[in-house]
């Protein structure tokens, strides 16, 4: 039986994705090279045309995109939650992203 607002020791929390928009592209290279002073590993595999960056921080991925928007599908990494805000705090943006 699940009760919601209860730790259980253990359990592996999810933290949804987020999205963030770099206003200039200094910007979106100072978010990569925040995530690598975190941990963060580049990852060589940039996927599609609009693609500038990608890193990996475990098993979560953070990609950089040539129209600014940086975005991190989620997961399950316990210090996923402070590297959002401290993406957020770089940015500017008190929520950690949208």
């Amino acid at each position: 039986m699940s009760h919601p607002g209860r730790v259980v020791p253990g359990a592996v929390r999810t933290v949804p994705g987020r999205r963030w928009r770099a206003p200039t592209p200094q910007r979106s290279s100072a978010v990569r090279e925040l995530l690598v002073r975190l941990g963060a590993a580049p990852d060589s595999e940039v996927g599609g045309p609009y693609e500038v960056w990608r890193v990996r921080l475990g098993r979560v991925v953070f990609t950089g995109y040539s129209t600014g928007t940086i975005y991190c599908a989620g997961g399950s990494e316990p210090e996923l939650s402070f590297v959002y805000q401290k993406i957020g705090e770089l940015l500017g943006d008190g929520e950690g992203g949208r």
